[in-house]
């Protein structure tokens, strides 16, 4: 799960929300949740975007959706990377 950190590192407001609520997804799902750090992941979405010339409705229907996909594919080599 995304955890939306401060740009020093630090968890404001939506990091502490999002950490409230990754254990409430534990506690009533039973699967262990993992927040990840999810900094510039939309500043990257929006330059991958323009970079593809996606603008306009569709590009803030696209935005969030591919900066969860950027937060995923960095957690899977971050962990790819531990295991080796």
């Amino acid at each position: 799960m995304g955890n939306p950190k401060n740009m020093d590192g630090t968890s404001g407001e939506r990091s502490l929300k999002a950490q409230a609520a990754a254990v409430e997804i534990e506690n009533l799902s039973g699967i262990k949740t993992v927040l990840y750090d999810e900094r510039c992941t939309t500043v990257i979405a929006h330059k991958e975007l323009s970079a593809g010339g996606v603008y306009g409705k569709k590009r803030k229907d696209t935005v969030d959706a591919l900066a969860a996909v950027l937060i995923l594919e960095d957690y899977i080599k971050y962990k790819n990377n531990i295991k080796k």
